[in-house]
């Protein structure tokens, strides 16, 4: 019932906003490009409007903010003494240095509230995520602003994840906290609270790839067939990465040789054609990694030049539940 009135009143101030935006600046989602953004993620920019006033939280939740025990609070609780992030139990001892990270902590009585602290950027894109919820427990995530005047949330029922994609219009110091609407456990919850966008790469793989050029007189062209490099179904690439720059070597073995041309299509675009001692390709914003890469070269003069190429691709990916594994 509670949880009800609570997103009732989240419907009203949803409204509220919705016509204040008609003034609002641009948004981060709207400088983003929205191929970067998965399917069914929006980030909303969030202003002052967006947070309820302190005192329209639940009375156990305020207490627990200023780090004070409410006698009303149910005592259930499990053995031990919490988690390595403990004593986090208010804003004045929020954990800090955890920022992009991925967390996992218990709640290990009800009157427990995990708080952290992290520093924003204005109109950054950001993951606020609780996710792996134990069984049988309701947990709730919390954001206060950076004057702690108010609150943002988003409840969800049972261990359903609560995720937030959000910008913030103001620069500064801001607190996450996860609290039990009910149930506590041993069994850790996950947070991440940062950038939305995070970085990586597959390092330098050898595809042990062979195109021999043989034997090519000056005047005259050579082209290769094409080899596969397919990354569709390579785990170790999150979902939805998009390359961010893509290295192909000129390394080789043989004699010498002229006019070397480098190729490379995504099976999702065109050719991309670069000289063979430029290792840089350039590969159109937005494309995806995990898709078949077809790469082949060409020589206008060969003495039995052989090219070796290696690879090696940077990337980004929007951070999710499901792509936290990757940081």
């Amino acid at each position: 019932m509670k949880k009800t009135l609570r997103k009732a009143l989240q419907g009203i101030l949803a409204f509220a906003v919705a016509l204040s935006c008609m003034i609002m600046p641009v948004s981060a989602e709207e400088k983003a490009d929205v191929n970067d953004i998965p399917e069914g993620v929006e980030i909303k920019h969030l202003s002052a409007n967006d947070f309820l006033p302190i005192s329209q939280l639940e009375p156990r939740v305020a207490a627990k903010l200023n780090g004070f025990r409410n006698s009303l609070s149910r005592e259930t609780a499990v053995a031990g003494t919490g988690d390595q992030y403990e004593p986090n139990n208010s804003i004045a001892e929020a954990t800090t240095g955890m920022q992009g990270k991925l967390i996992q902590a218990t709640i290990h009585s009800e009157t427990d509230m995990d708080f952290y602290r992290f520093e924003v950027t204005a109109n950054e894109p950001l993951s606020i995520l609780l996710f792996n919820i134990p069984s049988g427990c309701d947990y709730d995530l919390y954001l206060f602003n950076h004057d702690q005047t108010g609150w943002y949330t988003d409840f969800q029922d049972g261990s359903v994840s609560e995720e937030f994609y959000i910008s913030l219009d103001k620069s500064g110091t801001y607190y996450v906290a996860v609290d039990s609407h009910s149930g506590c456990s041993n069994s850790p919850y996950s947070l991440y609270f940062g950038d939305s966008y995070m970085y990586g790469s597959t390092g330098w793989v050898n595809p042990n790839f062979s195109f021999a050029f043989g034997s090519v007189p000056r005047g005259t062209t050579k082209t290769s067939l094409s080899k596969n490099i397919n990354l569709t179904y390579d785990a170790s690439i999150p979902n939805g990465a998009v390359v961010t720059t893509f290295y192909l070597s000129k390394e080789g073995t043989g004699g010498d040789y002229g006019g070397f041309y480098k190729y490379l299509k995504p099976d999702s675009g065109n050719t991309i054609k670069q000289l063979g001692g430029a290792p840089v390709m350039t590969v159109p914003s937005n494309t995806l990694v995990k898709q078949n890469w077809q790469i082949w070269g060409s020589v206008e003069y060969s003495n039995y030049f052989t090219w070796e190429p290696r690879y090696f691709i940077q990337y980004k990916f929007f951070v999710t539940p499901l792509t936290t594994r990757f940081l």
